[in-house]
């Protein structure tokens, strides 16, 4: 869903490693936790220590609230005038979109 640029500047914005974008970009991905793992090359069990250390820096409780957490800090840098980053919602510009910042 969102570009390689727009992962980086989300982990970025949030002040997460490198390892938590991953695992981040796996969660959000629906990915399971032996997957993420798989893919990383590391353990299951590291898998599910970097996602409750995410949940808790985060300030979620799961996986659902992640993935909003992580749609609503994309809306937050790209309501941002100076971003190079496209919106959500193609229609923004043109005040026809349904999300909307203030």
């Amino acid at each position: 869903m969102f570009s390689p640029q727009a992962w980086e500047e989300i982990a970025r914005h949030l002040k997460l490693s490198r390892r938590h974008l991953q695992i981040m970009q796996g969660m959000f991905n629906d990915h399971t936790e032996a997957a993420i793992a798989d893919d990383l090359k590391i353990s299951p069990h590291t898998v599910h220590t970097y996602s409750e250390r995410l949940y808790r820096k985060l300030g979620v409780t799961g996986r659902v609230r992640l993935a909003l957490r992580v749609m609503e800090e994309y809306i937050v840098l790209t309501s941002d005038p100076k971003t190079i980053l496209p919106p959500l919602c193609a229609n923004f510009a043109a005040g026809r979109c349904p999300i909307r910042s203030n």
